[in-house]
Formats: structure tokens, sequence, C-alpha cells
């Protein structure tokens, strides 16, 4: 009798022990995506401070009488240089390959107007054809929001 009580509690302490274990993975899970969601908003964050810091440095430059093509080249070609003056900063960089002549900044910001430019006929010559064929764009789904803390699992 005695080692069927010892088996049951055992038994018993093995089934707690597995559901401590499941709460401690449930638990990681949850803070690994809190951790992922918070990367994901701050780099949003920084593209959206970058992008609204692009806007006034072309409002400043266009204050001073230069146009908006010629104020983003120059935007490109500071961009470039302080790319530059990072990576020589850094004594353990692996070797990258970039264009460094005067000319650089103004070429990768044609090729990057070329490349939008490009990507933006496609997308509407896409949209006729999927016009043409009867074929709509789905709407996305919604992300529904992982459960708030505190709240029971429902495995």
């Amino acid at each position: 009798m005695n080692r069927i009580n010892a088996a049951e509690r055992e038994k018993v302490a093995a089934e707690y022990e597995a559901e401590a274990e499941r709460i401690k993975i449930v638990a990681k899970a949850r803070a690994e995506a809190e951790s992922k969601r918070l990367q994901g908003q701050g780099i949003a964050d920084q593209r959206r401070e970058i992008a609204r810091g692009l806007e006034e440095s072309v409002d400043v430059l266009n204050n001073v009488g230069i146009n908006s093509q010629e104020a983003s080249a120059l935007i490109v070609v500071t961009q470039h240089y302080d790319t530059l003056q990072s990576i020589g900063e850094e004594t353990n960089t692996n070797l990258i390959l970039l264009p460094n002549s005067p000319q650089a900044g103004s070429n990768m910001l044609n090729d990057m107007i070329a490349s939008f430019v490009a990507s933006n006929q496609i997308g509407e010559q896409m949209k006729k054809t999927n016009a043409a064929k009867g074929i709509t764009a789905k709407p996305k789904k919604k992300r529904t929001p992982p459960p708030a803390r505190g709240e029971e699992d429902q495995y």
C-alpha cells in the first residue's frame, strides 16, 4: 500500500513539475514576443524620425534656394560620407566595398529614383492587369494582440 501511495504522489509531483515547466515556457515566449514587438516599434520610430529629419533638411535647403532634387543629392552624399566615416572608426570591421568617388552619391540617388519609378510602374501595371481579370486586392488581416499578463492559457 505504501508503494501505491508513493507512486501516486510521484505521479502528482510529475504533473506539477510538467505544469510548472509549461508555465515557464509560455512566460518566456511571451517575454520574447514583447521584446520583438518593442524592437519593431523602436525601429519604426527611428525610421519615422529619420524621415522627419530628412523632410526638415529639405525644407531648410529649399529656404536658401536649393531645390528638392539638389537637396536630396546633398543629403545622400552627406549620408554616404557619414557611413564611410563610421566604418573607418571601427577597428574590427569586415571588408565593405562602397563606391567612393565624387559622383557616388549622385549615382546612388539616380539609381534609387530609377528603381522607385520602375517599381511604381510595375505596380500600376499589375493593378491594371488584375482589374482587367477582375482580381481585387485582399484586405490585410487584423492581428490580434497577445493575451494580457495574468490571463490563463486556454491550452
